[in-house]
């Protein structure tokens, strides 16, 4: 939402005569200040409301007009930063060339093995995750299409398998991080249709990804190609 500037609009409609008149510029600018002020507070709640801009309380709201609670079932299964024999579901120092790697500081009041609250970053994923869930249609197209919008990929590869399951490949630009991973392997948020399970779940690169002349668009071949990893 872009906001007004009310000092200088009300300044730009002053005639003539009146425009090199410091006095009553000051009076009109101090007069029109609070506007400026009411202005940026309407635009940050109306800004602050968006799964990406919303944090705290406004962020809980969110996640209850969808059904996704921000208190994690399974505290242990979280994976906090700390040293090599620490304690369980340790990760080191994070990378900036490097999104997987790394992971967050456990809180002052939060202990691992306790039912737990996730912070924005994590809970926002998940929000995304019950909205494509509650908005698949379970056709292929649907489940691709909100896959695309859950992990930000620029291709997903969905295989048909035997006795009611899929493969699905994920192919984005950059690795999937610790909590997108986590999404997949921990929790069943992912969009399918009732009684259809993931077979296997792998992630690519999808700026050059090893395969077979024919098999998909953008494949690349021995030495050039990088592998898929299981997730």
């Amino acid at each position: 939402m872009s906001s007004i500037n009310h000092q200088d609009l009300a300044q730009s409609r002053l005639i003539t005569q009146y425009t090199e008149s410091t006095n009553l510029i000051g009076y009109l600018r101090a007069l029109v200040s609070e506007a400026d002020v009411l202005e940026q507070a309407l635009c940050d709640l109306n800004d602050g409301r968006t799964i990406d801009t919303a944090t705290g309380a406004v962020l809980d709201i969110l996640g209850e007009l969808v059904g996704q609670s921000r208190l994690y079932l399974l505290g242990n299964e979280v994976t906090y930063f700390g040293y090599a024999g620490a304690g369980p579901n340790i990760d080191g120092y994070g990378d900036t060339n490097n999104i997987t790697l790394g992971a967050r500081y456990l809180d002052l009041f939060e202990f691992q093995g306790d039912p737990s609250l996730q912070s924005d970053p994590e809970y926002r994923l998940y929000i995304r995750a019950r909205i494509a869930k509650n908005n698949s249609k379970g056709t292929i197209n649907s489940i691709i299409s909100q896959l695309l919008f859950l992990f930000d990929a620029e291709l997903i590869l969905l295989t048909e398998g035997t006795e009611a399951s899929f493969s699905v490949a994920i192919g984005t630009p950059v690795p999937l991080t610790i909590d997108q991973r986590r999404l997949i392997t921990d929790t069943d948020l992912l969009p399918k249709p009732a009684g259809v399970r993931f077979e296997s779940t792998v992630e690519f690169d999808s700026n050059g990804f090893f395969g077979y002349a024919g098999a998909a668009v953008g494949v690349s071949g021995y030495g050039t190609g990088a592998y898929a990893s299981i997730i």
